[in-house]
């Protein structure tokens, strides 16, 4: 016969259906699917949402994220749904699908290496060079450079050439950018990998740029002082919250 093994999520949030909630239920939903006695797939686990009437999509991918971590794709026939909708039940299979996607997509930029090495200013094809350790593709004619990623055998450019004012624009929008991402991975419980991904979608769709062409290491110096005016508002609000957190004077 049968055996189930009940977990009331209210009990779980505490009646707050917050973002970090969403994990903490799939933890442990996930740790019960996965527990020796129901090894032999007798016992199905049945999470309770009843009483549960929203949850936010922050909640939902964290709930996600975790069952994934914990082989839901491969245990799933072990946990019942209870006291949701078929439509909630669809949000979080789809999204457990978008989450092991973004598991595996990268977010670098996705040009070929013969591109990123032209110079863009010169036209002419870069020179690959290791200074003090460090590789890189520098012009010769106008002494434009970009670095490589260190764990590219084949010397992969982080970026396309920039000039020294190129440079310090694309470490400008960086500083109030990264501030994006790192609040939302860490008000969310996202993995770095995926809060940069959404990030970066978010920004190409403000700028109305392709996904694959949204990456500030291939910004230009115009298309850095628009993705510097849309970020900063964002930072500075961040920046005002991390303030008040700490207990300073604004």
């Amino acid at each position: 016969m049968t055996g189930n093994c009940i977990i009331n999520i209210i009990s779980i949030v505490d009646d707050v259906i917050s973002p970090e909630s969403g994990y903490i239920a799939g933890k442990k939903i996930g740790n019960a699917a996965n527990g020796r006695r129901f090894k032999k797939g007798k016992t199905k686990v049945i999470a309770d949402f009843t009483g549960i009437d929203k949850m936010s999509e922050e909640f939902i991918w964290n709930l996600s994220k975790a069952l994934y971590i914990r082989n839901y794709a491969i245990k799933k026939s072990r946990i019942v749904f209870s006291g949701l909708t078929n439509m909630a039940i669809n949000a979080i299979e789809e999204t457990i699908a978008e989450v092991a996607k973004s598991r595996t997509e990268s977010t670098r930029p996705k040009l070929s290496i013969d591109k990123m090495t032209v110079c863009p200013t010169c036209g002419i094809k870069a020179n690959l060079s290791n200074e003090s350790g460090y590789w890189r593709w520098t012009c010769s004619k106008c002494g434009a450079y970009v670095g490589c990623h260190k764990d590219s055998m084949d010397h992969l450019p982080l970026g396309i050439l920039a000039d020294p004012e190129l440079r310090q624009w694309r470490m400008k929008i960086h500083n109030v950018f990264d501030m994006l991402w790192i609040y939302k991975m860490k008000k969310t419980m996202f993995s770095k990998h995926q809060s940069r991904r959404l990030a970066y979608q978010w920004l190409g769709k403000t700028l109305q740029m392709e996904a694959n062409e949204c990456h500030i290491a291939l910004f230009t110096l115009e298309q850095c002082k628009k993705a510097y005016s849309v970020c900063l508002p964002y930072a500075r609000v961040i920046a005002s919250k991390r303030t008040i957190e700490e207990g300073s004077v604004l």
